[in-house]
């Protein structure tokens, strides 16, 4: 039993979810900003509840690695990093934009295509995907 803890911090809304050998068991999001401090642990220790795991089952942490919040990104990535620390267990960073492209059906896509972010300041985090 392959299960990861994924962590999604880089935008306003923070998530947590666990994934078995690919296929998603459970998550929670708040979509609301600046939360992530308060809630991600909330949301790590709800979901290995109702979802009966134990930390034991844990095979690893994936985190996002941004582009995106900056404080966001600290937050997700320092849970994740003492989670690996207290349970033994790998740490594999997720870049945002790549996770995007990869959620695009390849049916769909004929030419190039450019994932983005929005930022606070009204620009724009993006990266150049190919089919």
């Amino acid at each position: 039993m392959a299960i990861i803890v994924s962590i999604e911090t880089s935008t306003s809304v923070c998530s947590a979810a666990l994934h078995e050998n690919g296929h998603l068991i459970a998550s929670k999001e708040l979509h609301t900003p600046q939360s992530a401090a308060s809630q991600l642990a909330v949301q790590l220790s709800d979901l290995l509840a109702e979802t009966a795991i134990q930390r034991k089952d844990i095979s690893g942490i994936a985190v996002s690695s941004g582009p995106g919040s900056y404080t966001g990104l600290r937050i997700g990535t320092a849970t994740a990093k003492g989670l690996c620390f207290g349970w033994n267990v790998p740490l594999m960073a997720i870049d945002s934009l790549s996770v995007l492209a990869y959620a695009v059906p390849s049916l769909h896509v004929s030419e190039r295509f450019c994932p983005m972010i929005g930022t606070s300041t009204n620009s724009s985090n993006s990266k150049t995907a190919f089919p």
